[in-house]
């Protein structure tokens, strides 16, 4: 955890699903491990339940289902992006329980991916978790390559 990470208020990162903590350095999508999309960090999941990784309010769910925006109270822009090059799949093997308008905690489950559909078809299912609008922000998780549980608090700090 970091004071004052994004300006006036700390911000809180909880792990969207259970699996293995990566750097973004370490995705293989090479437009998230540059930090293009912006900052962020990376699980390997090992369940199939997506959590919101901030409280806020869902601004954008997108048609194909595996990627998921929440603006929080202090308007930080956090991008869930669930699977590497999962846009091909064009919803399939997704569930969305949240709309556009929605309040959400970490507590609020927004999605759900068969992973198992997943690795069938050879897709990779790291979910990113991704400040859009912070771009000058880099930060890095303690926890790297550790196992972490959904809703488990992730300790970022401001490099």
């Amino acid at each position: 955890m970091f004071k004052k990470l994004f300006g006036k208020k700390e911000l809180e990162f909880f792990a969207p699903v259970t699996g293995k903590l990566v750097p973004l350095t370490e995705v293989s999508d090479p437009v998230f491990a540059s930090f293009a999309m912006g900052d962020g960090f990376a699980v390997i999941p090992t369940t199939h339940e997506i959590y919101a990784p901030v409280s806020g309010t869902v601004v954008a769910v997108f048609p194909t289902k595996h990627a998921i925006g929440i603006k929080t109270p202090d308007g930080t822009e956090v991008l869930i992006h669930i699977g590497i090059d999962t846009v091909t799949l064009q919803g399939n093997g997704f569930k969305n329980f949240v709309d556009v308008g929605d309040e959400v905690t970490e507590n609020s489950m927004i999605a759900t991916v068969e992973l198992a559909l997943l690795q069938d078809k050879n897709i990779e299912a790291t979910t990113m978790v991704i400040v859009t609008n912070q771009p000058t922000s880099r930060f890095m998780v303690a926890e790297n390559h550790q196992n972490v549980n959904q809703g488990q608090l992730i300790n970022l700090q401001k490099i």
